[in-house]
């Protein structure tokens, strides 16, 4: 109980740093230096999901696990010494109040839905019961977002965001891939444990290329996006994304290690390519008025995408385990792992549907660096 407690605790900090964090970003740099601006912000927030089994491994291997814990804390004191001695305290005067009604409705859905991909396929929970938060869940949805078209403007998500095509493909895209990829430091490591009986340190070591690629790819994104554009970048991109998935469904016991770097390796330089760029396209037409409106529906959907991407791949492996007819201790089990990254991989080709949503220069002063 005490662990439930501390974690929500942790997660009612970070909920509050993400969209400031993110308003900064909007409010300080000028459209044209965004891109790079983004890539900074997306780059060791994914570096630290991919570091942390390699983290985990080399503390829970020449430590205890508790110690996991404790590392939180040097960085937080480095990120208050920072923010308080760069950033300048701005307070903004608003007379909207909060509204508690939506605040309830939106926790309340958010809540359920999460609770219902995290535990459907288990037995922890009765299905009726399970059934009936999935329930709750949508009713609640659907109530919000009728409250938050009535008040348009003043909803606590401003959904007439929407509206605007780049923020509607961007967060759309953003989702896709969040699904699509944000389970792959948690499956991983369950392979190379489980199935290869691999340690800990060795498991996050495989898995560290990913980091590698994406900060490789930190000097390269902004160049391709000036180069070709947020279309084609949002368009093929994906591409990378669905073959480094499918090179990785394809490890085995047998396969060397330099297969599965590279497989990483290539997973980490795609991804950060692709949400980078999509988290550029979401602010490049949100007016400077809307922008801390814009940073609160954008980080609630992140984290949430972020959240249930972990529990949908989860879903997806059990539901393959089940459907081979093995446990995840099973020596055939590594089949279930294989069919989970290949459906990965064909959900990440939706993107082409989404991106065709854009013209052609949707972004164009973001991507050609215009003022």
């Amino acid at each position: 109980m005490k662990l439930l407690f501390f974690r929500a605790l942790q997660g009612f900090g970070g909920g509050l740093i993400t969209p400031v964090a993110r308003l900064i970003m909007v409010r300080v740099f000028p459209v044209n230096e965004l891109v790079i601006a983004t890539m900074y912000i997306f780059l060791p927030a994914r570096i630290g999901t991919i570091l942390g089994p390699l983290i985990g491994g080399i503390i829970s291997s020449y430590t205890t696990w508790r110690w996991i814990f404790f590392i939180n804390i040097p960085i937080g004191i480095i990120c208050l010494f920072f923010a308080s001695k760069h950033i300048k305290n701005e307070v903004i005067n608003s007379n909207s109040k909060l509204d508690m009604k939506a605040f309830i409705l939106i926790g309340t859905s958010l809540s359920c839905l999460a609770l219902f991909l995290e535990f459907i396929g288990e037995k922890i929970i009765p299905n009726t019961l399970l059934y009936f938060i999935l329930g709750v869940g949508i009713i609640s949805l659907i109530l919000f977002i009728l409250r938050s078209l009535k008040l348009k403007d003043k909803s606590i998500l401003n959904l007439q965001l929407f509206k605007l095509r780049t923020f509607r493909i961007g967060t759309l895209s953003n989702v896709i891939a969040f699904i699509s990829t944000g389970g792959i430091p948690l499956l991983l490591p369950l392979l190379f444990q489980i199935q290869f009986k691999l340690s800990p340190l060795v498991s996050g070591l495989l898995i560290a290329p990913m980091a590698v690629g994406a900060m490789f790819m930190r000097g390269i994104a902004p160049k391709f996006i000036k180069k070709y554009g947020f279309k084609k970048v949002i368009t093929y991109t994906p591409i990378g994304i669905f073959l480094s998935l499918i090179m990785l469904s394809y490890i085995n016991i047998n396969s060397s290690y330099l297969y599965i770097i590279t497989s990483c390796f290539f997973l980490g330089f795609f991804s950060i390519s692709l949400m980078s760029s999509n988290g550029t396209l979401i602010y490049v037409d949100i007016p400077k008025m809307n922008s801390s409106n814009a940073t609160s529906l954008d980080s609630t959907i992140r984290q949430f995408s972020s959240g249930i991407s972990i529990a949908f791949s989860t879903l997806l492996l059990t539901y393959f385990l089940k459907l081979t007819d093995n446990h995840i201790y099973s020596d055939n089990a590594i089949n279930a792992f294989r069919y989970t990254f290949i459906a990965l991989a064909g959900i990440i080709l939706i993107e082409f549907f989404i991106s065709s949503g854009l013209a052609k220069n949707d972004g164009e002063k973001a991507s050609k660096g215009l003022s």
